[in-house]
């Protein structure tokens, strides 16, 4: 490709960028500003309701329990849980209230990846990794996980900085590489 064509690809690289990004956050948006609970139950799964139930239980009980206290409760992720117990005490009894600031904390935490990872690429000028994020934020999978009020946003951060730790470890020194496996990092390369 001659040089005179390149500027021009970024420019539309940085364009399809723009919109793919522009998608997600209006969507997000339009979710957490709808005026009832119709518009965010269609795109809230069901279980996030019972990390709900789990936060409103622990503020009153003080333990995690689904059934009011009567047995403590396993296989839920507990960072999420725990930054949801904000969520629930602001929120109180407006259960509106609740699905929006769930899904706007939700909605945030997905979307730091995305942006970070723009600003890297941006400033690298790697074009073509940047279309090739435009594409992963267009996905079904993320817009509709992004608005979840789930798990899946705090995975998805927690699994980049492993990422990332991974990258620097490997490319810096082998004890940052032996440091990171012994924190738990030896699980990506099983």
């Amino acid at each position: 490709m001659s040089n005179l064509k390149q500027p021009i690809l970024n420019k539309l690289i940085l364009l399809i960028t723009f919109i793919a990004f522009a998608n997600v956050i209006i969507h997000g948006i339009t979710v957490i500003s709808s005026p009832n609970d119709t518009g965010l139950l269609k795109w809230i799964p069901d279980d996030t309701f019972y990390y709900i139930l789990l936060a409103q239980n622990f503020l009153e009980l003080g333990i995690w329990s689904a059934d009011g206290g009567q047995t403590i409760t396993t296989g839920f992720h507990l960072l999420w849980a725990y930054m949801l117990l904000p969520v629930v005490y602001l929120a109180g009894d407006n259960n509106l209230l609740l699905m929006k600031l769930a899904v706007g904390l939700s909605f945030i935490l997905a979307m730091i990846v995305p942006i970070m990872t723009a600003i890297y690429l941006i400033k690298k000028n790697l074009s073509t990794h940047l279309l090739l994020l435009s594409v992963f934020i267009s996905s079904f999978s993320f817009i509709v996980n992004s608005v979840s009020a789930m798990e899946w946003s705090i995975a998805f951060l927690i699994s980049a900085i492993y990422f990332i730790l991974i990258y620097y470890a490997i490319e810096n020194t082998r004890k940052s590489l032996i440091l990171l496996l012994l924190l738990g990092g030896n699980r990506f390369f099983s």
